[in-house]
């Protein structure tokens, strides 16, 4: 995906970047406390789930596909800005001025009610929940053993998706899931230095600094990463 008006940015010279993530999930209470041991890894698996999300965000992007492209964004964040592919995707959106699709791809702050993406995640995360305490081998098991105890779960909003709904989000979301959920290791070489520079919020030399890696100042990593840069929000 590559124009003469936006054409794609170099990668290589930032921070690597290691994540992983968890989420409790109790069917019949949300409120339960629970433990959650999360393991960061730079290791052969951490390394491919990380060329893999960086895929699915290129792929996403080179698709125009922007309800998945919002939805990795808001699971991946650090890496989804850093993906060549969704510079272009981020500058076509500004070029054309729709301000649904600009607060769609990039999450800011959104005007009256309605589901966020992230929302339908629950039911994904709930679902693989469900397969793994009751040993189910597909989803449609899982979605079936909610339905039949739909009035003993503690759900957002009392409300439970449709099983086709349900079924279709894991369809779309469970690998997102399931490499949300491990460790993510993305070298630097498959992402750009910087997140895309926005209209309104230029970088100082002092930000692309802290942004390289290793760092020319001496200090050790983690430093001064910059991971995401937002506009201000301003209402109309």
């Amino acid at each position: 995906m590559s124009n003469k008006r936006f054409p794609l940015p170099a990668t290589g010279g930032g921070y690597p970047i290691v994540v992983a993530g968890a989420r409790a999930v109790h069917a019949y209470d949300r409120d339960a406390l629970t433990t959650i041991t999360i393991t960061l890894s730079t290791d052969a698996e951490a390394e491919a789930n990380g060329r893999r999300v960086v895929d699915l965000i290129r792929e996403a992007c080179v698709a125009g596909d922007l309800e998945r492209v919002a939805i990795l964004h808001a699971l991946f964040s650090s890496i989804a800005c850093r993906v060549p592919e969704f510079h272009v995707l981020v500058h076509e959106v500004i070029e054309r001025g729709d301000r649904a699709e600009i607060v769609k791809v990039l999450d800011l702050p959104r005007r009256g009610r309605g589901r966020r993406p992230g929302d339908t995640f629950f039911f994904t995360s709930l679902i693989e929940h469900v397969m793994e305490a009751e040993g189910f081998d597909k989803a449609t098991q899982a979605v079936e053993w909610l339905s039949r105890h739909r009035q003993e779960l503690d759900l957002p909003d009392d409300f439970l998706p449709g099983a086709k709904a349900l079924l279709n989000q894991h369809a779309m979301l469970g690998e997102y899931f399931q490499l949300w959920s491990s460790s993510v290791y993305v070298k630097p070489e498959l992402l750009t230095l910087m997140p895309p520079e926005l209209p309104g919020v230029p970088y100082t030399p002092e930000m692309i600094e802290k942004a390289r890696f290793p760092p020319r100042d001496g200090s050790t990593w983690p430093h001064g990463i910059v991971v995401e840069i937002r506009p201000p929000h301003r209402e109309k």
